[in-house]
């Protein structure tokens, strides 16, 4: 009788979860999302650090902090619904009457600078987690085809052809490796569930930050 403390079990039952596609899904698009907020800070302190001693230099550079807390609060959103974890009770900037409140409240509150910082962060970790995530996954993938390229287009052994050699195989050699293929597929979905929990802990400290 198979129970959820068989380790087996709690290995393959990894690929019948909606939440690791979810995840999966997340993760993969971490790397555009970083590449843009990246974009977005380059941009952001170019304008604000090159215009400070103007006046419009100061309207910038705080224009440029609402769009982060803006974009902070659409990323949590995001995670929250992909990720599956909670959404925080925030006190909106909106609810100060006093425009310079509000203002003073927006470069005050820390949770701007983290915002910034974790904008900063997910940039080398969209991609790293891309990275990892395709690569393991088209590897997978082919392995786990192989014994059906093998049968369709070579019927005397598949050819893998890399820089450093080229390896022919029979088609019982990629059976073994249709398994090592299933195997990777489910490390590549255990690491994807592993990638997520860090990300909904930065997400919770950085941009959830009160």
């Amino acid at each position: 009788m198979t129970t959820t403390q068989d380790p087996f079990f709690q290995f393959t039952s990894v690929a019948m979860e909606k939440k690791t596609y979810l995840n999966l899904l997340y993760l993969l698009l971490t790397f555009p999302l970083g590449v843009l907020y990246f974009v977005i800070l380059v941009t952001g302190f170019s304008l604000s650090m090159g215009l400070l001693f103007l006046l419009i230099g100061a309207f910038i550079g705080l224009g440029f902090l609402i769009l982060i807390r803006g974009i902070s609060k659409l990323h949590l959103a995001l995670a929250s619904n992909l990720l599956g974890f909670k959404l925080p009770v925030f006190n909106n900037l909106e609810s100060q009457k006093d425009t310079f409140a509000k203002a003073k409240e927006l470069v005050t509150d820390s949770r701007t600078y983290t915002s910034i910082l974790y904008m900063f962060i997910e940039f080398p970790l969209g991609i790293l987690y891309f990275t990892m995530i395709f690569t393991m996954l088209m590897l997978s993938i082919s392995f786990i085809i192989s014994p059906i390229i093998n049968i369709v287009f070579d019927a005397n052994g598949l050819l893998l052809n890399t820089e450093l050699w080229i390896w022919e195989l029979n088609f019982e050699e990629s059976l073994l490796l249709l398994v090592g293929g299933i195997f990777l597929f489910f490390v590549t979905l255990h690491l994807s569930n592993m990638f997520a929990r860090v990300e909904e802990n930065l997400c919770k400290s950085l941009l959830a930050k009160i």
